[in-house]
């Protein structure tokens, strides 16, 4: 057994942040959530906009509308959080999102990588020669370990303490052939599924 600790990379939480707008907007965010995208935003204390429409965008340029909350957004003294769900992402695309905030202009883009997951994760590509991502349903960055077994059933890599979304891995070493992959965690079912190697 070798140690996968050198051998994996924690890709990316699945959340990227935009800048702030106008002094409006405290944060924007996507995060995928199981087979959806979910954008969050916040409207500082002391600022308003007269709606928010969510829009998306496949290649960061030609944006169209795909959710609108209506009236007054914003406008207490308190910062106000508010949230779109994307239920139709493009699939395995960067889908990029912005905010246009009625009477206060455009937020700035945040994008992020859809990957439609099956029971629970996705692995890609499979079948690999030279490496493959394992991307799962971790949004509430809990700790797994990962746990690789050969093509003869026996252990062959492990990592722990693995708090990302996505698990690179390097496939180099790896001889051809079909490999069984678990990632456990206290707080989670086990995901359980198959690596093949050419």
């Amino acid at each position: 057994m070798r140690s996968l600790t050198f051998l994996f990379g924690l890709i990316c939480s699945g959340t990227m942040f935009g800048q702030l707008q106008n002094d409006i907007l405290e944060y924007l965010n996507a995060v995928q959530k199981g087979n959806v995208v979910e954008i969050n935003f916040a409207i500082r204390g002391g600022a308003s906009c007269q709606g928010a429409e969510l829009q998306r965008s496949q290649d960061g340029i030609h944006f169209t509308a795909i959710d609108f909350i209506p009236g007054v957004c914003g406008g207490s003294e308190y910062t106000e959080v508010y949230a779109f769900t994307d239920e139709q992402p493009f699939e395995y695309h960067t889908n990029h999102y912005r905010i246009e905030l009625g009477g206060q202009g455009t937020s700035d883009i945040v994008a992020i990588h859809f990957v439609r997951l099956e029971e629970g994760y996705r692995i890609f590509p499979n079948p690999s020669s030279d490496w493959a991502v394992i991307r799962f349903d971790n949004t509430s960055v809990q700790p797994y370990t990962l746990q690789v077994y050969g093509p003869s059933g026996k252990l062959w890599e492990r990592a722990a303490d693995i708090q990302s979304s996505e698990i690179y891995m390097d496939l180099s070493s790896y001889s051809a052939g079909i490999y069984i992959f678990q990632l456990t965690s206290s707080a989670a079912p086990t995901i359980t599924g198959r690596l093949i190697v050419q």
